[in-house]
């Protein structure tokens, strides 16, 4: 499998130096070319840079990220108990006004970036000028983690950015070997779907895999295990959510979908999660509109209980499939019924 890396490569080595101090970068980030596996790290993870040197963060991969520099960060999404609604922290979305970087106690963000279309990858450039030790967070994924190191300005660099690359672009060909392995010995299969019989005899019970992840490396297959669903008309279908992210599943009319976000002025929330995403719309669906799990937290989660849905399907016809958080990077499916 061949990884998206010789892009930023070619940039890293373009930004080689900078008019305050030198140059640096550090990918957010990486993909394979279908996007369907996402890897959520940092790298390096782990970087040493001088004083008065620029770091530029550089998307490597189109799935939303939220870059931000602190030594803790708020959790990215919370209940607004003035409104009920499960909304982004204002605090992480915004961007900070300032990119110099001076105390490592302080907090910046590059807010949420979402690289959708690719045309080209985005960045975030920070300079930092304050000797010492800063973490750096995807407050999206905020089990993955990065650590930049600034010494005195005019210390001996550890390493270089062409030494940073070239092991980037092998643990990225390492990590496709994994997933090679993963589909291989977990049986992902895009077309064959798990079933049982149904207890009124007649009907099936069809097993979906609402993506696929490991929660504690930070690698996510975002498609549906089948994408292509054909069933008979009072089937039901289980959606598990088998990664380590959220997800949403919603099914129907993709005319009828709501957007996922909206967005709201006033204060205290800017950004919300659309209700039915949060809460559900249960089945069974009968051919108009649309159904939807809300939210599913990982099965991996300590804890979770929300991460299956179950809808029974009884009306004929064709519909759309779709992670409304995941679908513009291709999480989407076709269910047919007959």
């Amino acid at each position: 499998m061949r990884w998206t890396v010789l892009c930023w490569l070619s940039v890293a080595v373009l930004l080689q130096g900078t008019a305050m101090g030198a140059g640096w970068t550090m990918v957010v980030g990486g993909q394979n070319p279908s996007t369907e596996v996402q890897v959520f790290q940092f790298y390096p993870k782990q970087i040493t840079i001088n004083a008065g040197d620029t770091l530029v963060f550089l998307w490597g991969s189109i799935a939303p990220a939220i870059v931000t520099v602190a030594p803790s960060i708020p959790a990215t999404f919370a209940v607004d108990p003035a409104t009920g609604r499960f909304a982004f922290s204002n605090s992480l979305i915004t961007p900070s006004s300032s990119n110099i970087i001076n105390d490592t106690n302080g907090f910046w963000t590059s807010g949420l970036v979402s690289p959708i279309p690719p045309a080209a990858m985005p960045t975030w450039n920070v300079t930092f000028t304050a000797v010492g030790t800063y973490t750096v967070w995807n407050a999206l994924q905020t089990k993955i983690s990065g650590t930049i190191v600034v010494q005195p300005t005019g210390s001996p660099y550890p390493t270089t950015q062409a030494a940073i690359d070239a092991a980037t672009a092998a643990l990225l060909v390492d990590q496709a070997k994994y997933w090679d392995y993963a589909k291989a010995y977990y049986k992902l299969d895009r077309t064959l779907p798990y079933s049982q019989p149904h207890p009124n005899g007649v009907n099936t019970i069809w097993s979906i895999w609402t993506a696929y992840g490991d929660f504690w490396n930070g690698y996510s297959i975002f498609r549906f295990f089948p994408d292509t669903i054909k069933i008979n008309r009072g089937d039901v279908l289980v959606f598990n959510n088998a990664d380590r992210d959220l997800h949403i599943v919603v099914l129907g009319d993709e005319n009828t979908f709501p957007p996922l976000f909206t967005f709201d002025p006033t204060p205290p929330t800017m950004l919300y999660i659309t209700g039915p995403y949060v809460v559900g719309v249960p089945g069974p669906y009968t051919g108009t509109g649309f159904v939807t799990s809300g939210l599913m937290v990982p099965s991996v989660a300590p804890g979770s209980t929300s991460y299956s849905w179950n809808v029974t399907m009884n009306a004929v016809g064709t519909f759309a499939l779709q992670c409304p958080i995941h679908g513009p990077l291709g999480m989407v499916a076709t269910i047919t019924v007959t």
